[in-house]
């Protein structure tokens, strides 16, 4: 019996027209923490709508090494009306007009290859179109403007470590193979973040004398992969952390992550301020007692303004998620490790 499941949330269905209704839902539909990274959203939009069978499995290889680009997931709904082909036959496609002998096989052709073609073309044609007319804007203006040509070099170059699994134990029992990994997790979501590394009284002053010290301790904190506990996408708008208490990530919205973010920053700032004040050199340097509790002013300031004006919160959050989204190649290797020492525990 034909089956579909989705794999961006794992409902099932043994009818495609549930699975469409399902994906063309105004707010896709929550991706799971152990199926996030196996797949893009618009990979997964389409194995959803293939029959979950093992007999589809070379479509499945071929769905997961191309790149959709992200179109299905913005264009969903359009996806879906044209699964079904001409009103006047069903069986021919809705772009190119291609016949086929089996429904299957028409689906198939849509979700694979002819939509993205067909989406492609027209973008193409659109920025075709597009620079003729800026062509043509200055040909006619030439003679009383200049040229300018703006160079955007601003590439993300990633250049993390990757962090690799040491096998430490490899060990035959009656001709079987048990590999345990040497997987290092991070600190649970819930927990306060190690600041072991700002161990020194100029460096703990440095966070101090920012302007921004929230920030400035977030950037900081998030050197340490200890810290590595949260993988947010702030293209997909999603967020996972990480909680020891079952050793697994769970689903957040960005604004608790931020929450719960910013009262284990106000914790580390007061604390940071403290050893600093009762540092024992401190009868050489007096003044750092007067200049830390100014300081605590301001944090405390700062975290109220956080919690009570809606302007600076949002504020907050927007940066946050830039900050975080920009460590998340480093947290998503932390991520797929685990996640990975979990399948082979599993077995």
């Amino acid at each position: 019996m034909t089956s579909y499941k989705c794999k961006i949330c794992n409902f099932k269905t043994l009818s495609l027209s549930d699975m469409k209704r399902h994906l063309e839902k105004t707010t896709i539909c929550k991706m799971k923490p152990n199926m996030y990274f196996e797949n893009s959203i618009d990979q997964n939009i389409i194995l959803s709508l293939l029959p979950d069978d093992e007999r589809f499995k070379d479509l499945f290889i071929k769905v997961k090494s191309k790149d959709y680009k992200d179109l299905y997931q913005s264009r969903r709904r359009l996806l879906m009306r044209r699964l079904l082909g001409h009103e006047d036959d069903k069986k021919c496609c809705s772009y190119c007009n291609k016949k086929f002998s089996k429904i299957q096989e028409l689906r198939e052709h849509v979700l694979i290859d002819c939509f993205l073609e067909e989406i492609l073309e027209k973008n193409n044609n659109s920025i075709s179109d597009n620079t003729k007319n800026n062509i043509s804007s200055i040909i006619n203006n030439i003679d009383n403007s200049q040229i300018i040509n703006n160079i955007d070099n601003s590439h993300n170059i990633d250049n993390s470590q990757k962090i690799t699994n040491n096998i430490t134990n490899i060990t035959n029992i009656d001709n079987s193979t048990n590999i345990i990994l040497n997987i290092k997790t991070p600190i649970s979501f819930d927990k306060s973040w190690d600041i072991s590394d700002i161990d020194t009284v100029s460096k703990k002053l440095e966070i101090l004398c920012s302007d921004v010290l929230y920030t400035k301790l977030l950037k900081k904190i998030l050197e340490n992969k200890n810290n590595l506990n949260v993988v947010y996408d702030k293209k997909n708008n999603v967020g996972f952390v990480y909680k020891n208490d079952n050793e697994k990530y769970i689903d957040m919205d960005i604004n608790d992550i931020v929450d719960t973010s910013m009262k284990k920053l106000h914790e580390n700032l007061l604390e940071i301020s403290s050893d600093v004040k009762n540092h024992k050199d401190n009868n050489n340097h007096p003044e750092y007692a007067l200049y830390c509790n100014e300081k605590e002013i301001k944090i405390n300031n700062k975290f109220t303004d956080f919690q009570d004006k809606f302007s600076v919160k949002k504020n907050v959050v927007n940066l946050f998620s830039e900050i975080l989204h920009d460590k998340k190649n480093e947290s998503k290797e932390i991520f797929e490790n685990i996640n990975n020492n979990e399948k082979i525990q599993d077995k």
